[in-house]
């Protein structure tokens, strides 16, 4: 009898029908034509192979084309609940049937996400931003992002979810008025590291910011960062913003902050600090945001919340100095997907 390296898939059948008739091992093996030893393992592997279980319980009520429609319907609504969905489509289903359907879905209810509100102007303005930028690639080392941020005492809305297990005690969340007093600080980042972190005093204007650059030494700071050539970054807030006003309303008071913008303009120019001309309203295009983003995670983990001012403040620099270098250089590395993004969405939400 020669010897072959395996059994084909007819052969395989073969063995199959003939075990499924009653026949031997032995006479199995004269008729294929193979050892007893390889028809046995056959044999004894169709016995074993796991048998198809018959589906039990009731029919679906959700058939294929009924999934078409949900979809359907929720592109063009997307504030229906679940039940109101499944009512939208003339299907009339319990609360825990509607919620396995739309994860059968693979959708989630989840909370909008918050955006500017942008004028035609401002959309305009974002994508001539995308396109004048899209091929900086790795020149966006060489930027410095700055923001200030605000920490309260009780924590941001976003952090007192949790996963309540039926029949235990439940977790309760106190909030004081206003969410508690609150630290502002300043910070900035480029690709090659972190700027010092600084607190802000009472409410940020063109003095007190140009008093916090002269604090830094940003001709020294910066370009250990960001190298010789960099450019500053910074959002267009009254006191960053080097734009007039066009405003009628209040003109007096237009005009002041105005001419306080200006002056931290000139207060730039005279130490030769390149600033990039940011568009209004487009806290998607800056990863201090996400960075922000990262620093709260870590200062209200699991919840925390914050007795003094000095707690919260010492937890801050403390996430603050914790951000690695890895994660910077991931988000001054993610600009060039941004303006990609804005392009493609004309000038709209990116998505960060």
């Amino acid at each position: 009898m020669s010897k072959r390296t395996r059994v084909t898939s007819f052969e395989q059948g073969q063995i199959h029908a003939m075990s499924e008739n009653g026949m031997t091992i032995r006479q199995i093996a004269q008729n294929v034509g193979r050892s007893k030893s390889a028809v046995g393992w056959w044999v004894k592997s169709f016995k074993e192979a796991p048998k198809q279980r018959k589906k039990v319980g009731r029919k679906r009520l959700v058939s294929v084309r009924l999934y078409r429609r949900i979809l359907r319907k929720h592109k063009s609504n997307r504030s229906l609940s679940s039940v109101q969905l499944m009512r939208s489509v003339n299907l009339e289903v319990s609360q825990s049937t509607a919620l396995r359907t739309m994860r059968d879905l693979k959708a989630r209810f989840i909370k909008k996400k918050q955006r500017p509100m942008w004028k035609p102007y401002h959309i305009e303005r974002r994508e001539v931003f995308g396109r004048d930028h899209m091929t900086w690639e790795r020149r966006w080392r060489a930027v410095v992002f700055t923001d200030e941020k605000k920490f309260n005492l009780d924590g941001p809305d976003g952090f007192k979810n949790y996963w309540h297990v039926l029949g235990s005690q439940y977790e309760h969340f106190s909030k004081r008025q206003g969410g508690g007093k609150s630290v502002m600080v300043w910070g900035g980042f480029a690709y090659g590291g972190k700027l010092p972190l600084r607190k802000c005093v009472g409410t940020m204007n063109a003095v007190k910011y140009q008093d916090l650059l002269g604090s830094l030494n940003l001709r020294d700071e910066a370009p250990i960062i960001a190298g010789e050539q960099f450019i500053w970054q910074q959002d267009n807030a009254p006191c960053h913003s080097v734009s007039f006003s066009y405003i009628i309303l209040d003109v007096l008071l237009k005009f002041y902050f105005t001419l306080q913008a200006h002056s931290t303009r000139n207060w730039l120019r005279e130490r030769n600090i390149d600033v990039m001309d940011w568009p209004s309203l487009s806290p998607d295009l800056n990863p201090m945001e996400n960075l922000w983003a990262q620093v709260a995670r870590r200062v209200y983990s699991e919840g925390r919340q914050y007795d003094t001012l000095a707690e919260l403040e010492t937890a801050v620099f403390a996430a603050w100095d914790n951000i690695s270098l890895e994660a910077i250089s991931d988000l001054i590395d993610s600009m060039n997907n941004r303006m990609y993004m804005l392009i493609r969405n004309n000038g709209k939400h990116t998505g960060y």
